[in-house]
């Protein structure tokens, strides 16, 4: 608990390189904790809830569908998991809302195309279910496209 505790720190505000030095740390010692698989994802749950997770750890998406494939393997997590789901048509996914927030921290357009190609590569229903906290006409889908290009055009090696 108290290296999760310094990953959650030094997310907020430390490098890249010293969140996956403590990242990899945390993962190394996870086994040793009793209930292994619910710990894990509160760890990785924890971890991409925060607003810089996207921006430190450019294979969140690998995370995200880590998390993903755990509630939908583990019983305990998967009841979690519902309880934080809203009943009714248009009603986010959980890991759609982590994937929404996540987004944010693509910052240049090759970031933006790796996650395309990468979604191509998931199952329709994954997909659906991770562009869930989008709603048609509201203009998040334009957000979403649009955020790496405009990140990236205030730098000067933006081409």
């Amino acid at each position: 608990m108290l290296r999760l505790a310094q990953l959650l720190i030094v997310v907020t505000t430390g490098s890249a390189e010293s969140a996956h030095a403590c990242f990899e740390a945390l993962e190394t010692e996870r086994d040793a904790v009793k209930g292994p698989a619910m710990f894990e994802g509160f760890m990785l749950s924890k971890l991409l809830i925060q607003e810089r997770t996207g921006e430190l750890f450019p294979e969140w998406l690998d995370l995200l569908l880590r998390l993903d494939s755990l509630i939908n393997t583990e019983p305990k997590l998967a009841a979690v998991a519902a309880s934080f789901r809203t009943e009714g048509e248009g009603s986010p996914d959980g890991i759609g809302v982590l994937f929404a927030g996540l987004i944010r921290g693509i910052t240049t357009v090759r970031a933006f195309r790796y996650l395309m190609e990468r979604l191509d590569g998931v199952s329709s229903n994954l997909r659906e279910r991770l562009f869930s906290a989008f709603e048609p006409g509201r203009g998040d889908i334009r957000i979403m496209v649009n955020h790496g290009w405009m990140k990236e055009s205030r730098t000067d090696t933006f081409d």
